[in-house]
């Protein structure tokens, strides 16, 4: 099965040309319901995760301490925007903590990732350590196969400076007026139909694993990765 991005509704770099400049690409993840391997990128699905390494636990002090969740790993071989991990690791594995009780506010998530060279596993965890509770049952993600798609974005509107970023704003305010009139000054359904920067230009929003949350509005089971993840 073959997940893609529809067509933009505007050729964005031909309707503000400097905006080539600043292009840039994105791994929208695609995710699907399914069975995935440890040998598989995925979300929600057991780790390739070393029989005798400790799991990592949540050492942040909180009365629900324990292991943290598994959320999704991903190998570079199947995400084209992934950026190199340290020493040759081809696998990032990401953690958080299922409680929102972090940081100095104390409301915090708490994440963790995990770089490994994917060859030295040769004997793979199972079971493995799940926690006993969690704080919302929405931060445990359903088991999901990825379907990774490359896709060209551009930077929000707010970080577009001098001339381009003026012509554009004016652009985005003059679409959303025309949107509003063409609606009788209703806000209704069609008029998120006009075309706008955010969506001729933005990627659907998701969860950018280590990197930049560079995206817009919620596209359900579409998760992007920015590769920008170093640690």
């Amino acid at each position: 099965m073959t997940f893609t991005t529809p067509p933009r509704p505007l050729d964005a770099e031909a309707l503000f040309p400097g905006l080539a400049a600043h292009r840039a690409t994105a791994t929208r993840l695609h995710p699907r319901a399914g069975g995935p391997t440890a040998r598989d990128s995925h979300v929600g699905g057991p780790l390739l995760w070393p029989t005798g390494e400790p799991w990592p636990v949540c050492d942040e002090p909180h009365r629900y301490g324990g292991p943290l969740l598994a959320v999704a790993q991903l190998y570079a071989r199947d995400v084209p925007d992934l950026a190199p991990g340290p020493d040759g690791c081809d696998l990032l594995q990401v953690f958080w903590c299922p409680f929102d009780l972090h940081g100095p506010t104390g409301y915090g998530m708490h994440v963790r990732l995990r770089w490994r060279r994917s060859a030295e596993v040769r004997e793979v965890l199972a079971p493995q350590p799940q926690p006993g509770r969690v704080g919302f049952d929405g931060y445990v993600p359903d088991p999901c196969v990825l379907h990774p798609e490359q896709v060209t974005e551009y930077p929000y509107i707010e970080l577009l400076t001098g001339e381009l970023g003026e012509r554009v704003q004016e652009w985005e305010d003059a679409q959303e007026e025309a949107a509003y009139e063409a609606e009788g000054g209703d806000e209704g359904e069609e008029a998120a139909a006009w075309p706008s920067y955010q969506s001729t230009c933005r990627s659907r929003r998701a969860g950018r694993p280590g990197g930049t949350r560079r995206g817009t509005s919620p596209a359900p089971g579409a998760w992007t990765a920015r590769a920008a993840a170093t640690r």
